[in-house]
């Protein structure tokens, strides 16, 4: 399913850097010479911010007013540490050190030449400036969408503050106090962050403080970087504004309440509101899903799949009650599905497929009323299929297979009127087909391939006009095929190979006329080639070897134009090989070895090898014991 990205704004990512005494914010995008205009403008703040500070006696100078004024930098690491290195400075002169400016101390620069004045806020900015003209243009091709984020432990330094915040959080039982308190989790990190270093700088008490926390905790559990200890290396492809003084509602992946911006509905806004979707998909999200996740109490949709998570699905998760869209797939996540889900009675589609995920299906999950979609395939877990006898009416995909499933198809599985796409292939399934099945009138998709299933094939395909792919192969299925197995006209794939069929293929094949794949090898098929084969016109891969078919091969087989493959062999097929074969213009591999052909393969034929796309031919032209002559042959049996 497609999603539609966000957009991004022309601002780069913020970069923070977090250090024990100072800390500097930078924003990249602008040039070398707005850069050069806006750090003259600062220097010339902190300057009259210092002249005020020695007028009024007070030398100190605070912490949040230096935060304030410190100069904006090129998001580089080196345009940082200038930066950073210029407001230390400032910090060293407010307490008192001489500069040797007219033989006061700096702050006193009110009292120097204008001439000393600007020679010494040439000497501040000098370095910054060179540094951010190298930086500027020997990065200006760098993906501004990833945010760069390094962290360092730090003293705090708006105590006051962080104890509000971390108080909030312990109220909400969102995170536990000894993860609050290790500074290496990233519960400490999201707390620190919010406390002295995000821009935004909300309100203690503020509606969306927690969800901003919940989403800041999440960074720090899957952005892994060289710095945090991991020889993983940075990751996420993505992430437009997260960890910056933007609201969430900017933030890459973040989808808040629709308001009317500039005459039409969005969803992004610079604001902080209720997250209602968060989707990250395919974003190089490494490390794991923290808890904290529940903060998003209105939560919808949360899409976190093709990433390359790790440990479990949080139980929490079950506290998310309005939670309709679940989307975890194709991660490295272990453990159980958490029987909490089951809570969220308003879930509609939860995939969780291309995992490591075992154990059993929770029965909690029979309880969902308006499931429409249910994915654990490609996980290793086992037990009996689930039912799902609250959702039967809005059920349209089940996604089953690919695990290690034992026991029956549940009969229950007919009840379900709108499912369109049913798998439960790659299993340990046995019994029979159930003919209950015959009531799925919207089936598009069935794939029942590679488990146990014993009997015949039931004759349930009447009323399903849209089946489209049947895959029935790796069984112990036996008896012949079923009558109306042919007669379902939208059918492009059918599988029925490696079983134990019998009898012969139906004179009705034709009917199949947008077929594309037929494979009934491996069987114990008897009879002949039916020639209505030739109506199959849009027909491209034909095998039907390994059975106990006779006769000739059809003229009539040279009208299925599209044909690229045709495997025949081992079979007790005799006669000739037909001219007609050479109008298979698309033909590339042909095998007919292990018959009883005789005479030679038709020049029309080993024309294909020369003018056309043929490049594999074998049948029985061994020189000793060979029954045809192919002058074009590959390969020759036996």
């Amino acid at each position: 399913m497609e999603r539609a990205a966000d957009t991004v704004g022309d601002d780069q990512l913020n970069e923070i850097d977090f250090t024990s005494d100072n800390i500097s914010i930078a924003t990249g995008g602008s040039s070398s010479s707005s850069h050069r205009n806006k750090s003259l403008k600062r220097a010339q703040m902190i300057m009259d911010k210092i002249s005020s500070h020695s007028m009024s006696g007070d030398h100190r100078g605070s912490n949040e007013e230096m935060y304030n004024l410190a100069p904006q930098g090129n998001g580089r690491s080196m345009g940082r540490a200038s930066d950073a290195m210029l407001l230390a400075e400032g910090r060293q002169h407010l307490g008192g050190r001489h500069d040797g400016c007219c033989g006061r101390p700096f702050y006193f620069v009110a009292g120097c030449s204008k001439r000393r004045v600007l020679v010494l806020i040439a000497m501040l900015l000098l370095p910054t400036l060179i540094i951010t003209f190298f930086a500027t243009y020997a990065t200006k091709d760098s993906d501004a969408k990833t945010p760069q984020v390094t962290i360092m432990d730090g003293q705090i330094l708006y105590m006051e503050r962080y104890n509000s915040i971390r108080a909030n959080i312990l109220q909400s039982g969102f995170s536990k106090q000894d993860q609050l308190d290790d500074i290496t989790s990233a519960q400490n990190k999201a707390l620190h962050w919010l406390s002295d270093y995000d821009e935004a700088v909300m309100d203690t008490d503020h509606i969306a403080l927690l969800q901003r926390y919940a989403l800041a905790t999440f960074f720090f559990s899957t952005y892994i970087t060289e710095a945090s200890g991991s020889d993983l290396g940075s990751s996420w492809t993505r992430g437009d504004h997260w960890m910056s003084g933007k609201g969430i509602c900017m933030w890459y992946g973040v989808t808040c309440p629709t308001r009317l911006f500039e005459g039409r509905d969005t969803n992004h806004y610079n604001d902080n509101a209720d997250v209602l979707s968060l989707n990250l998909t395919a974003n190089a999200i490494q490390g794991t899903i923290p808890d904290e996740v529940v903060a998003l109490e209105n939560l919808l949709k949360l899409d976190l799949g093709r990433n390359e998570l790790m440990g479990t699905i949080p139980a929490a998760l079950g506290d998310l009650l309005d939670l309709a869209n679940l989307y975890l797939i194709e991660n490295d996540l272990t453990g159980t599905l958490p029987e909490e889900l089951g809570n969220c009675e308003n879930m509609r589609n939860m995939h969780v497929g291309g995992n490591q995920l075992s154990g059993t299906i929770p029965e909690t999950y029979s309880d969902f009323k308006y499931l429409e979609s249910f994915g654990v395939d490609e996980n290793y877990f086992e037990g009996p299929l689930p039912n799902f006898y609250y959702s039967e009416e809005s059920m349209l995909i089940l996604y089953l297979d690919e695990n290690m499933f034992e026991g029956e198809i549940p009969a229950s599985y007919g009840d379900m009127p709108n499912l369109f796409d049913l798998r439960v292939a790659k299993n340990k399934l046995t019994g029979k087909i159930p003919p209950e099945l015959s009531y799925l009138k919207h089936l598009e998709i069935l794939y029942l391939d590679e488990n146990k299933f014993s009997g015949t094939i039931p004759d349930i395909f009447s009323d399903m006009d849209r089946l489209e792919e049947l895959q029935l192969y790796k069984n112990e299925l036996t008896g012949s095929i079923p009558p109306t197995l042919v007669e379902l006209e939208a059918l492009r794939v059918l599988y029925i190979d490696s079983n134990k069929l019998t009898g012969t293929i139906p004179e009705t094949i034709g009917l199949l006329d947008d077929l594309t794949t037929l494979y009934m090898y491996s069987n114990k098929l008897t009879g002949t080639i039916p020639e209505t084969i030739g109506a199959m016109k849009n027909l491209m891969d034909f095998q039907i070897y390994s059975n106990r078919l006779t006769g000739s091969i059809p003229d009539e087989l040279g009208q299925c134009f599209r044909l690229e493959t045709v495997y025949i062999e081992d079979n007790l097929f005799t006669g000739y090989i037909p001219a007609t074969l050479g109008e298979l213009d698309h033909l590339k591999s042909f095998r007919f070895y292990q018959n009883r052909f005789q005479g030679q393969v038709p020049e029309e034929v080993c024309q294909l090898t020369s003018y056309h796309r043929l490049d594999f031919i074998a049948g029985d032209c061994g020189e000793d014991q060979g029954t045809i002559d192919c002058p074009c042959c590959d390969e020759c049996y036996p």
